[in-house]
């Protein structure tokens, strides 16, 4: 099979171009149902056919596939109301702050939060000046 002959798209770009998990396109790969390949450039990387997510999802992409296969990763309208309220608190502190900043925040409060819940730790910081 030749991948240059037919439309692939690696596993993670036909999830979000499908609107579907990584987890469920590996399982109609290894099912045998959506055909396979390895990237002739990263044999790390598998590639699925687009004909057959195609007939598989009865052609029911989100989004075309120049698109999806730009993607490196979806913001969820969850992801983005977490985010704008964390700017707004900033903006409201009088404190600018980029994407990246405003994730290594949040990511460094829950790993915070379960590294005490690990360690039966469950004091906060407004207890300890009481």
């Amino acid at each position: 099979m030749e991948v240059s002959h037919h439309k692939y798209l690696s596993i993670k770009e036909a999830a979000v171009a499908y609107r579907v998990s990584r987890t469920k396109i590996h399982r109609l790969v290894k099912s045998g149902v959506v055909r396979s390949s390895s990237d002739p450039r990263d044999d790390r990387i598998t590639l699925v056919s687009v004909d057959d997510l195609d007939s598989r999802f009865h052609g029911e992409t989100v989004m075309d596939m120049n698109s999806a296969a730009t993607l490196v990763g979806v913001a969820t309208a969850d992801k983005l109301n977490r985010m704008n309220a964390i700017r707004s608190r900033d903006a409201a502190a009088g404190v600018g702050s980029d994407s990246t900043e405003i994730l290594r925040e949040a990511r460094a409060g829950r790993s915070g939060e379960l590294g005490a819940r690990s360690t039966g730790d469950t004091h906060t910081d407004d207890e300890e000046g009481s």
